[in-house]
């Protein structure tokens, strides 16, 4: 038999780390790489991921390399839309389905 104070810490433990796996199992990542239509890297483009239906919308910037992630999505399909003054506004629509990291390239006009 395990003694009281034993259980309790079982029980706080438990508790601390179910929440964790269980959100663990329902968010995707997206990640990505912004080029021009030349293959150069896009820095400071505006990424903006969006679900209409709920309201949701988290936005980024790109890096001095062109790259960008998005982490603790919930599985959906969103509208992704990359912004850069001097080119065309690029819109996708990306599922993310999966816990897994979902990796995009992004070539703007």
């Amino acid at each position: 038999m395990v003694s009281p104070p034993l259980r309790l810490l079982l029980n706080l433990t438990l508790a601390l780390f179910v929440p964790a796996t269980l959100a663990a199992q329902t968010t995707a990542s997206l990640a990505g790489l912004v080029l021009d239509p030349n293959n150069h890297p896009v820095p400071g483009a505006l990424v903006r991921l969006t679900q209409r239906v709920n309201g949701f919308e988290r936005n980024v910037l790109t890096d001095a390399d062109g790259k960008f992630r998005l982490s603790n999505l919930p599985f959906q399909t969103y509208g992704l839309s990359v912004e850069k003054e001097r080119f065309l506004v690029h819109q996708e629509s990306v599922p993310l389905r999966e816990n897994l990291l979902r990796e995009i390239r992004v070539q703007l006009q």
